[in-house]
């Protein structure tokens, strides 16, 4: 093989290893793949969200890693990312009120873009939420 192309080779090898993680992480934190995971899995996040507020163990549906519940919102903690103080969290939430909910304390959000949003000031803690499907939104927390 000529020299040319074993660098070519070695060039599309290292673009795919750099390229591919990347790739899957943008997939796997997005809202995109939070409203896949939803709508395939809508029975089992229902049944799930609904035995934690009975106050049961649910069986966690794939993709949801925890629970948490607050004022009547089931949140599932879809994944996280980075080192202390760089740090995002994201999941999805089923809420009763067709209201966005700041599932990270009581902060004021405010409308933007596909939802809702709130920015620490001054600080870089922030939160976003957008709704994905009937009564179902996504999450996610920068700290």
């Amino acid at each position: 093989m000529k020299r040319w192309k074993k660098w070519a080779v070695g060039l599309l090898v290292a673009v795919l290893v750099i390229a591919l993680p990347i790739g899957a992480f943008r997939v796997w934190s997005s809202p995109g793949w939070a409203t896949l995971l939803v709508t395939l899995q809508r029975e089992k996040f229902d049944a799930a969200a609904d035995a934690v507020l009975a106050g049961e163990e649910p069986a966690l549906p794939f993709g949801a890693g925890g629970t948490s519940r607050a004022a009547g919102v089931v949140s599932f903690d879809l994944g996280a990312w980075g080192i202390g103080s760089a740090t995002s969290y994201w999941g999805v939430y089923r809420s009763p009120s067709p209201a966005a909910v700041p599932i990270v304390g009581d902060v004021p959000l405010s409308p933007g873009g596909n939802g809702w949003s709130w920015q620490e000031e001054p600080g870089d803690n922030s939160y976003r939420t957008e709704a994905i499907s009937d009564g179902w939104w996504y999450w996610r927390a920068w700290f």
